[in-house]
């Protein structure tokens, strides 16, 4: 069957690649390693014992509190640990719910993250990718 004049056949390939098993693999991995980071944060008194009477999140709390304490660029280094996270975790789910490739969703999170705010409604055409653009920018806009 011929395409009929004015169709767009590029969209339909282009959402046909986006939900490819490597593709919602690695969403589907990037989701089970954030809710296991954030459930094992949540319960950490649970996971690790009390030492010398003192609870994990306690020692955790008293480490960090110690870190920025002691070194004059930790909240520097900190800013810079959160939003490579946040790169790297957006990237992975730009990608598991889009068409780009890796290395171009990674560039199009760094643009989102902390330089353009507004490159959230322009990127991406399809509703999931543009949830997580959307995610990626409120994320840097409450880092930065």
């Amino acid at each position: 069957p011929e395409a009929c004049a004015g169709t767009d056949d590029a969209a339909v390939e282009d959402t046909d690649e986006a939900f490819t098993a490597p593709r919602l693999a690695t969403l589907a991995a990037t989701l089970v390693c954030v809710a296991a980071a954030a459930v094992a944060l949540r319960r950490i008194d649970d996971l690790l014992p009390a030492r010398d009477g003192h609870r994990a999140s306690e020692r955790l709390a008293y480490r960090i509190d110690c870190w920025f304490s002691s070194n004059p660029n930790a909240k520097i280094l900190a800013l810079l640990y959160v939003s490579i996270a946040m790169v790297l975790v957006g990237g992975l789910l730009l990608y598991g719910v889009s068409s780009t490739g890796f290395g171009e969703a990674v560039w199009e999170n760094v643009a989102l993250v902390g330089i353009d705010f507004t490159a959230a409604s322009a990127t991406e055409s399809s509703l999931s990718a543009r949830v997580v653009a959307v995610a990626s920018a409120l994320g840097g806009m409450f880092i930065t």
